[in-house]
C-alpha cells in the first residue's frame, strides 16, 4: 500500500479509539472536524447527519494529502520511520500553528491536547505502515 491510503485508514481508526480512551464519545473528534462548516460541530459528540460525514470526509482528505506528501518525501529520504515522524510533526505544526482556526482539524474542541498528539502519532504510524512491502 501507499501512505496516501494507509494514513487515512489509520487516522479514521484512531480517532474514535483515542476519543474513547480519553473519555469522549467515539464521534466527538470526527464531528469536530466539521467545524469549518458550522462552529457547533465541535460540541456535537454523537452521530449527526451532517457533521459526522463531513468530519469524516475532511479527516480522510487531509490524511490522504499528508500521506501523499509522506510518499513524496520518502522518495528523497529513504528513511520511512524518520520521514513519517517528520511529516506528522509538520502536519501538527501546519494544522495548529499556521492554519486559521476555522481550518484546523478541530480535534481540540472535543479532546485534550494529549489526545490530539496521539492522533498525530497514529497518522505517523499510518504513514510508516504505507511503506511496508510484502
Amino acid at each position: 500500500m501507499h501512505p496516501a491510503l494507509t494514513t487515512p485508514l489509520a487516522t479514521a481508526a484512531a480517532l474514535p479509539l483515542i476519543a474513547m480512551a480519553h473519555g469522549a464519545k467515539p464521534l466527538a473528534a470526527i464531528n469536530a472536524s466539521a467545524h469549518w462548516l458550522d462552529q457547533t460541530a465541535g460540541a456535537t459528540p454523537g452521530p449527526h447527519p451532517v457533521f459526522s460525514p463531513v468530519g469524516l470526509a475532511t479527516n480522510l482528505a487531509a490524511a490522504a494529502m499528508w500521506g501523499a506528501l509522506m510518499g513524496a518525501a520518502l522518495s528523497r529520504t529513504g528513511k520511512p520511520a524518520l520521514t513519517a515522524a517528520a511529516v506528522a510533526a509538520t502536519a501538527a505544526a501546519v494544522d495548529y500553528g499556521l492554519m486559521p482556526r476555522r481550518l484546523t482539524p478541530g480535534w481540540e474542541m472535543a479532546l485534550p491536547r494529549s489526545a490530539v498528539a496521539a492522533i498525530f502519532a497514529a497518522m505517523a504510524l499510518g504513514m510508516a505502515a504505507g511503506t511496508v512491502r510484502k
